[in-house]
């Protein structure tokens, strides 16, 4: 008793004292226990936290939306973010809003590779698709080797330099090595095409313009002469085109149409023909028809699938809404380089001379118009379909509306309707709902 009650004293052997001390005792245990447990659950209730962030990475990671996802844990995990930091990057990373900016050197020499092989649209694919460098970042981190072009013979300087200049960058490779014995060094020459372009321009650069709707209204009327048009030796009449069209399922009335048009100004009706034959199939294999084709028939509908491909090259920049501006003047330029073989071959029996030149002429003013915006306004857009007298044909159409059967016109009426015509054509800009236009002259869009 003279150091107090046992703790396991029965409380009926406790005096007052003791059993307050006891009571005491007993809350403070409680307490103790009452906490430990209040923080076990907060513990628990954290790590399951952790847990399902875990878990939610590992299910974000497992999705495969995320190109180098490695890579984004890695600069996650460099950045000493923690998992919920790393998780919502995965998760940008998927969506296309983050983009990892380290690159590996492997990834660095993948990118580079595929850009060099295959060009910047192959580039910019990788870089979209796979998460590698962009192109801009490759082109510069990129040694450019400086090649010196020869415009004439080849000179020792020359190919010494040019020898230098490819080594430079295998030299210390070659160094390392020291088992090499012997080594071929193979030069060869690339004869550059030579660039050809009329660069004859009038005063203040002016070029001349034609439009392109009236290209193919006379392409139209061109195809439909009696005489034809001559490719590669076959000539090319409305029979074999009527005989061609047919034989390719297209009703007889579509095709009557299209060959006798009631309008020789329709665009619609021209633009119909010139499709029917760029939508010309490949011919099938003598061995899988059942009637069997002429070497005659087989030569015609070769024939018209080159003139094909020379309609389609010179309509679609016009008609394709989703093409680039760089697709836009390739599919001219390819049309311009068929004409030209086309035109050398067979000469004023493929294209009378002025539509020739007229062509030409169209697209060496789009060229040249592209080139005076670049330097102008190179941040602008710039349509190719704003080119051509387009919207002169609609004030000449709202002229000739105006002057009706009036066709004997003084000076003094013809500056008075001219004047009401610009009159006419400011409020149809404030208002274009108002004013259908012409049908004639519009065509559909192609995707």
């Amino acid at each position: 008793m003279e150091h107090g009650a046992s703790s396991g004293t029965t409380y009926a052997y406790l005096g007052i004292g003791g059993l307050i001390e006891a009571l005491k005792s007993k809350n403070a245990q409680i307490d103790h226990l009452q906490f430990r447990a209040l923080n076990q659950t907060r513990q628990i209730l954290r790590k399951t936290k952790a847990l399902t962030n875990h878990k939610r990475l590992v299910a974000a990671i497992a999705e495969g939306n995320t190109a180098r996802v490695a890579r984004v844990v890695h600069v996650g995990l460099k950045s000493k973010n923690g998992v919920v930091a790393i998780l919502q990057q995965v998760v940008e990373a998927g969506k296309g809003v983050y983009r990892v900016k380290s690159f590996t050197e492997q990834e660095r020499l993948l990118g580079t590779l595929l850009w060099r092989l295959g060009g910047d649209r192959v580039g910019h694919i990788a870089h979209r698709a796979l998460g590698l460098p962009g192109v801009s970042t490759l082109r510069d981190s990129s040694v450019k080797i400086p090649i010196t072009p020869s415009a004439g013979r080849l000179t020792v300087d020359v190919i010494e330099h040019n020898t230098l200049a490819v080594l430079d960058g295998i030299l210390g490779l070659l160094e390392n090595q020291g088992d090499i014995q012997h080594m071929v060094v193979m030069l060869d020459e690339i004869a550059c095409e030579k660039r050809l372009l009329n660069k004859h321009v009038g005063d203040d650069d002016l070029t001349c313009d034609k439009d392109w709707k009236h290209i193919l209204k006379r392409l139209q009327n061109l195809l439909l002469r009696p005489r034809g048009v001559l490719i590669q030796n076959f000539n090319i009449t409305p029979a074999i085109i009527k005989t061609h069209l047919r034989d390719t399922g297209i009703s007889a009335e579509h095709i009557h149409a299209i060959l006798n048009p009631n309008d020789l100004q329709d665009i619609k009706l021209a633009f119909d023909l010139l499709r029917d034959i760029w939508s010309l199939p490949l011919l099938p294999e003598a061995s899988s028809l059942d009637i069997p084709r002429s070497p005659g028939y087989r030569a015609g509908h070769e024939s018209l699938r080159i003139l094909g491909r020379f309609l389609f090259h010179l309509a679609y920049p016009y008609l394709c809404i989703e093409l680039s501006l760089s697709k836009q003047l390739e599919h001219l330029s390819a049309a311009t380089h068929l004409a030209f073989v086309l035109y050398k071959t067979s000469g004023k029996l493929f294209l009378p001379t002025l539509l020739y030149t007229n062509i030409i002429i169209m697209i060496k003013n789009m060229f040249f118009c592209v080139a005076k915006a670049k330097v102008d306004t190179p941040g602008a857009r710039f349509f190719v379909i704003l080119l051509g007298t387009d919207r002169l044909e609609i004030q000449f159409g709202i002229l000739r509306t105006v002057v009706g059967n009036d066709c004997n016109l003084d000076m003094l009426q013809i500056l008075e309707r001219a004047g009401g015509v610009i009159d006419i054509a400011n409020i149809l800009a404030h208002h274009p709902e108002w004013d259908r236009g012409p049908r004639r002259l519009q065509l559909p869009a192609l995707a």
